[in-house]
């Protein structure tokens, strides 16, 4: 398959294995240089900072912050969705979410900067990508996309597992409205 990024991004959008597409054909963050959706208001910036959203009582641990089980999907195939902030005021987010089918009366935010989230490495290679996924529907949607492939490597869940857990911690205390993300950055 030879396709530019933004094609690539148009045909696996929807696909469980989209951060794998990413990874075997633009290695290393590639399509991080340029927008990969049409929808979006353009490439992520490294200023940005990126909210994900805990739709879940479950998820969040005794102390009231969010435990790594919000972190469980899988950023090595999917990718981990998360809205950037810049774009969107308390009002627009928190209402999206109250319409998401997830949601069932428990709503909470997490954030982290993009440059933190690209500044992870492991054997002094990024461990994860962040690409601007832009929907008709969420315009500033974005996925965070690991980065490395590990198949056949010894201890790969291990290693997996702490890859989860060091974004997890890049991502900053549960707040109750995302505008709160910006004065804990």
């Amino acid at each position: 398959m030879t396709c530019s990024c933004k094609e690539l991004e148009s045909q696996y959008s929807e696909d469980q294995c989209k951060c794998v597409k990413y990874r075997e054909h633009f290695p290393d963050c590639k399509c991080e240089d340029e927008s990969v959706s049409d929808h979006s208001p353009g490439r992520v910036a490294d200023q940005e900072i990126l909210v994900r959203t805990v739709f879940s009582k479950f998820k969040v641990g005794s102390d009231g912050d969010q435990t790594p089980a919000s972190f469980r999907v899988d950023p090595l195939k999917r990718g981990l969705s998360v809205d950037r902030l810049k774009y969107l005021n308390d009002n627009s987010l928190v209402s999206s979410k109250r319409e998401d089918p997830r949601y069932e009366g428990y709503l909470r935010f997490t954030g982290a900067s993009c440059s933190s989230v690209r500044s992870l490495l492991h054997n002094e290679h990024r461990l994860f990508c962040v690409y601007d996924s832009g929907t008709k529907n969420n315009p500033y949607h974005a996925d965070i996309c690991q980065n490395l492939n590990l198949g056949g490597v010894e201890n790969r869940r291990l290693k997996m597992k702490r890859f989860r857990w060091q974004l997890w911690k890049t991502f900053s205390e549960l707040k109750e409205f995302p505008s709160e993300l910006l004065k804990s950055q």
